[in-house]
């Protein structure tokens, strides 16, 4: 995240735990009538090349991952396995993305479209360039240009 998303964030009282392995969940039965709702979870974090766990409670947790790591923690975790809806996510496929941001000192020449889609270097990868002055109201003013670049 970039420093202006994480400052916003956290005056917004919320708590980023990122670099962390999650051991397991807990919830809560009552705040939702179709199962739990994760209340607590058990992390891991490394550290000068000793893991230490920690246990965080939240009023929500929201697990920011792919599909492919969302399907190891509902593996890994009986709790979330037991639900319905976690368990459905083994039935998902997903492509795993790289996103790219690049700052340009000056504007760049050519990019006639917002979005750019581009193929052909490799047979299963694809990859698309956004001009994110014209398409992010936050860099509309920008010197440069700021392109994104989201390989697939």
């Amino acid at each position: 995240l970039g420093s202006r998303k994480v400052a916003s964030i956290q005056l917004a009282s919320v708590d980023l735990a990122a670099s962390c392995k999650i051991n397991g969940s807990k919830g809560d039965r009552e705040s939702r009538s179709k199962g739990d709702r994760v209340k607590q979870v058990t992390v891991s974090h490394l550290s000068d090349g000793q893991w230490s766990e920690e246990v965080l409670e939240a009023e929500v947790v929201v697990l920011a991952v792919g599909i492919n790591a969302m399907k190891l923690i509902t593996a890994n975790s009986p709790e979330l396995a037991a639900q319905s809806d976690f368990a459905a996510v083994a039935n998902l496929r997903g492509v795993d993305v790289m996103a790219v941001r690049l700052w340009f000192d000056r504007k760049v020449i050519g990019m006639s479209n917002v979005s750019n889609v581009g193929a052909g270097f490799d047979t299963s990868t694809g990859f698309t360039f956004y001009d994110l002055n014209k398409l992010q109201e936050e860099y509309a003013d920008e010197a440069g240009s700021v392109v994104e670049v989201d390989f697939y």
